[in-house]
């Protein structure tokens, strides 16, 4: 979603949102590349995340 600011009469401002919509899928473009570097894309997400988690939770843990 877009937001676009119109300007009204003195310091009044309107915002109007335009929503994107998803282009047809025969105008859609594949990507080239493996299921094994998506799968490393994932693993690198989940990793990240376990390991941010702990960050939050470890500090915590000890200083109880």
């Amino acid at each position: 979603m877009t937001a676009i600011t119109v300007g009204g009469q003195g310091s009044r401002m309107q915002v109007r949102t335009e929503a994107r919509q998803t282009p047809p899928v025969d105008r859609t473009e594949r990507v080239d590349h493996s299921m094994w570097m998506e799968l490393l894309l994932i693993g690198l997400v989940v990793t990240m995340g376990i390991l941010a988690a702990i960050a939050i939770v470890l500090p915590a843990v000890v200083s109880s």
